[in-house]
């Protein structure tokens, strides 16, 4: 009688390595989108505060 190891097949793009089911996502997409979405939160701030000390020079504070 086969084990059950060795007489299971594998999906395609599967490994033979047991990944958990909330981090399999997470390696592709969510990985890139979570780099991309941290990239523009930093623009975003650095934007507010070039605009806000932008302001702050025409004012004539300095």
């Amino acid at each position: 009688m086969a084990s059950a190891a060795s007489s299971a097949t594998l999906r395609a793009g599967s490994s033979a390595h047991a990944i958990p089911a909330g981090v399999a996502p997470f390696r592709s997409n969510q990985f890139v989108h979570s780099i991309f979405w941290g990239v523009q939160t930093q623009f975003f701030f650095l934007g507010i505060i070039v605009n806000s000390s932008a302001v702050f020079f025409r004012s004539g504070v300095i």
